[in-house]
């Protein structure tokens, strides 16, 4: 996942994709450069996310909303945007 490598003396840093709330590697091996817009240089490196990465996001984006739906119904809104019940405000 996280890989250093010393490039003019500068600690590049390779970082991998975050799923389901963990920095996870690939599944290619494949990176992409960030670079610093100011000077062009290479800051860090990012894994490239193919198909097979986007459907497990997908997948873990799905198990947390599922989850978080019904742990607290109350804070999503129904299909008509409202929410499914006020709560009263103390005075």
């Amino acid at each position: 996942m996280r890989g250093v490598k010393q490039e003019a003396s500068v600690e590049i840093v390779t970082h991998g994709l975050f799923i389901d709330g963990q920095e996870t590697a690939a599944a290619t091996t494949s990176t992409l450069d960030v670079l610093n817009p100011a000077n062009g240089r290479v800051i860090a490196r990012i894994a490239h996310a193919q198909s097979a990465d986007v459907g497990r996001a997908v997948a873990s984006a799905r198990r947390f909303d599922m989850a978080a739906v019904s742990a607290a119904p109350y804070m999503f809104p129904t299909q008509s945007g409202r929410p499914r019940f006020c709560c009263a405000i103390p005075s």
